[in-house]
Parts: C-alpha cells; structure tokens; sequence
C-alpha cells in the first residue's frame, strides 16, 4: 500500500511549474522561493535574487511595478496551464491544433526595454512549443526592432486589404535587415505614414537641425517618419533603395526631401525639391524674424518688417562673392583619390595618378563659359530679388544674426527653434512649403484597393504582430 501510494505521488503533476517557467524567463535576476502559508492570514507568494540563498525571502508586493506588470500579464495564461495540469481542462490531442490565442494590446506598458525583450521570448518560446499563439499591438521600438519577418505585421486599413487586414511586412531577414540599415529603426516602417528622406544630421534634442526645423515650421511634417540622410546623394539613393525594398506597405509613400540649391532637373519624381536654396532660407522671412526680435529691435536697431529685409539684403549683397565661389565649386568636377596601400611610394604614384586625371578634366572645361554662367545665375536672381530664397541660407541667416541680434544673447539654436516658431503661421512659408505638403498628403481610396501603380490614400493604424 504504501509503495502504492508513493507511485502515485510520483506521478502527480508540478502545479506551480507554469508559475516557475514564467517568472525565470520574464525575471531571471529572481527566483521563486514558494507559497509560504504559515500565517494563513497573510499567505505570501515569496522571491529572493536568484542564486543567493542568504537574502530573507520578500513577498511579491515588493517587487517593482514593472515585474508586478509583467507577471500579471500573463497570470491568465498561466492559471490556464495549471487547469490543464490538475486535469480540469482537457489537452487537445491534435498536435496541429494550437490549444489558446492570446490577444494583448500593448504588452510592453510600464516594462522598460529588457523586460519588453523577456516577454518577448516568453512568449517566442510557448509559440514554437505549440502551446499558445499570441498577437499584440504594440509601439514599442525595442520591441519591433526585435521581431522577426515571420512575426511582423501591419494591421492594413480595410479598404486596402485584399482579403486579409494582417499584411506581412517582409518576407525574408535579408530584407528586413536592409530596410532596418536604411531607416534606422523598425519603427519607422510600421507608423502607417509617409516614410520621408531628408537632407541633415539627426536631431540630438540640442541642435536645430533642420529635422526639428521642419516639424516646427510645418506641423504636418510631425506625423511623418523623418529620417535624416546626410546630403543630398544619400537622400535620394536611401529613398529609391526604400522603393526598391519590396517592402508590403500598403498607403505608405516614400519620399526624399532635398535642398533647391543645385540642379534638380533630373530628380526622380518621389523626390521633391524645396523652392529654396535650403531649409535656412525658409527662416529668411521678415515677418517672422520682426516678430521675434520686435521686444529687442532697441538693441537691433530694426523697428519694421521692412527695415529687417532690407537689413538681409545688405547682408546677401557682402555674400555675391562666396555665392561665386560655391556656385563655381558646385559645376566643377571633382576628384575622389582611393588609396589601397600603406606603402609610401604606392600612396605618392596614387595621389600623382588623381592629380593626372583632375588635370585633365579640367582642361576639357571651358572654365570661362562656367564662370560667366554662374555671374548670370547670380544676376538674374539678384534682378528677381530672390536672394534670400536662392542665395546660401545658412551663411546669409548666420552671418545677418551675427551682425543684428547675437549682442542680444539669445544663442544660435535657441533662436533658430524661436524663429523657425514664429515662421511657422506666416504667408511666405506657407506657400514656400505648399508644393511638398501637397504630394505628401496621403488619403483613403474610397472603395477599392489601388494598384501599384496607383496613389495609395489611408490613414494611421496601429503596427500589429
């Protein structure tokens, strides 16, 4: 009898198994000691740091509310595989048949990014056994830049869907790579909005690049996916590479946004030019400046919206000569010297072979033809007073706040936020800006879904696993 017994004691099932497996994935810095019902008034669920026996056992209460957050999210779950463990819930016997489907919305809330990771393969690791499937919203970058092609989806709004709102993003790691190396960041390709390429560095939150720029004088611009490119080359090589990607992103444009200050002409039609010179001279606008400076114009000397153009077209006309000087730079050829050795005689022949060659693209050019073009490029701006539109923006507002407001002491940066602020509700910038606006807009089809080829028009939803 006894023998008996202790076979059957063998054989009972673990109930705090599930329990145990989820708190050493979700929290393995912890471990569980167990229930400790001495007191059956205060009965404790009890933790200690894992692998140090010393520590007096604390009760789950003190724990932080992100690994309170992160247990409780999937207590349900877990109470599910205790039922089935004490026989209370029947186990399929269908291996195919995946028992339960967790939805979640937003998991990662109040976890910070490891414990985001934890949940993460918590549930990867339930998903490959067969014994849950999940699908969750969520926003969390730590999260998305985490998933595999075969996890992530986007939730496609209806009219674009075929037959299924779950739209696979990528079909390979390959690919999802490259698109990750373009953006930056998953994040950015599961917004549901336009995906636009810009020329700048990426905003710290100290400097006012011109990302930060742009979603001031353009609050539009806010809800897009900005992504700073460097110049004007990466710009367009990261936007058509985008386009290229095979990337299902259904409504989703992808754009480049470039400076006007060299030719345009042959452009691909997803990349659009400012009308300016550069995102600086959008800030060239007298209004704007007036009525950031008007509680100092004692101290600068400016006392109307026209005394501070005429201030900036002084300022352009001591800029005629550096405008030659990077007009004529931009329209000659340059010379890129690779050097593959360390040997200095290797280095010297390859330098002698670069100079060779400059030399002699050089004396193919009529450089007398260039020079008079450009003197015409700058005439005929000059005529059409379109200096501070065409004109280098940067230098002309650098050199203009160096001259009338920096005695003021407001720094550089602070007063490009301000101005790019105040610049943001007058009429010059918006109808500099109207052409970009425009062609970035995005709208719903109204009952079909369009072809590739068509203007895919949606809205904002919510990225999906």
């Amino acid at each position: 009898m006894l023998k008996v017994l202790r076979s059957n004691l063998e054989r009972l099932p673990d109930l705090f198994e599930p329990f145990q497996e989820l708190v050493s994935t979700l929290l393995p810095h912890l471990e569980w000691v167990g229930i400790n019902d001495t007191n059956t008034n205060d009965i404790k669920c009890e933790f200690r740091p894992a692998g140090n026996s010393v520590v007096a056992p604390f009760d789950i209460d003190e724990l932080s509310s992100g690994e309170k957050a992160a247990i409780a999210l999937f207590l349900p779950f877990v109470e599910r595989e205790v039922s089935v463990l004490a026989g209370e819930k029947e186990k399929s016997d269908r291996d195919e048949i995946v028992p339960v489907t967790v939805l979640m919305d937003e998991p990662e809330l109040h976890l910070h990014a490891l414990l985001q990771l934890n949940v993460l393969e918590y549930m990867r690791r339930l998903a490959q056994e067969g014994r849950a499937q999940f699908i969750f919203t969520v926003h969390s970058p730590s999260l998305l830049d985490a998933l595999t092609p075969d996890e992530l989806f986007l939730l496609v709004p209806s009219t674009l869907a075929a037959d299924n709102q779950l739209n696979r993003l990528v079909d390979s790691c390959e690919r999802l790579e490259a698109v990750r190396a373009v953006t930056g960041s998953t994040h950015m390709l599961t917004r549901c909005k336009p995906i636009v390429f810009i020329e700048g560095e990426l905003d710290d939150g100290a400097r006012a690049t011109d990302e930060r720029i742009m979603k001031l004088l353009m609050p539009e611009a806010a809800h897009w996916a900005l992504i700073a490119s460097q110049g004007k080359s990466q710009v367009i090589a990261a936007a058509t590479n985008m386009r290229r990607s095979e990337l299902r992103l259904p409504g989703i444009p992808v754009f480049g946004l470039v400076d006007g200050d060299q030719s345009t002409s042959a452009l691909p039609d997803y990349v659009i030019p400012w009308p300016v010179a550069m995102m600086e001279n959008l800030l060239l606008d007298e209004e704007a400046i007036y009525n950031l400076i008007e509680p100092y114009s004692g101290v600068c000397g400016l006392r109307s919206p026209i005394a501070v153009r005429n201030s900036l077209l002084e300022v352009a006309t001591t800029q005629i000569e550096e405008e030659r000087r990077l007009r004529l730079k931009g329209l000659l050829p340059q010379e890129v010297i690779t050097i593959d050795s360390t040997d200095a005689m290797a280095i010297e022949v390859a330098i002698n072979a670069a100079i060779t060659r400059y030399k002699a693209t050089i004396a193919k050019l009529d450089v007398a033809s260039i020079q008079k073009r450009v003197e015409d490029e700058i005439r005929a701006i000059i005529d059409a007073g379109g200096q501070l539109e065409l004109f280098h923006g940067k230098k002309l507002l650098r050199k203009w706040f160096n001259q009338y407001f920096a005695k003021v002491g407001m720094g550089w940066n602070p007063f490009l936020i301000q101005l790019a602020i105040s610049a943001s509700t007058t009429a010059r910038t918006a109808k500099l800006t109207a052409v970009a606006l425009s062609r970035i807009r995005l709208y719903f089809p109204k009952a079909r879904l369009c072809t590739k080829s068509e203007k895919w028009e949606h809205e904002p939803s919510d990225e999906v696993r």
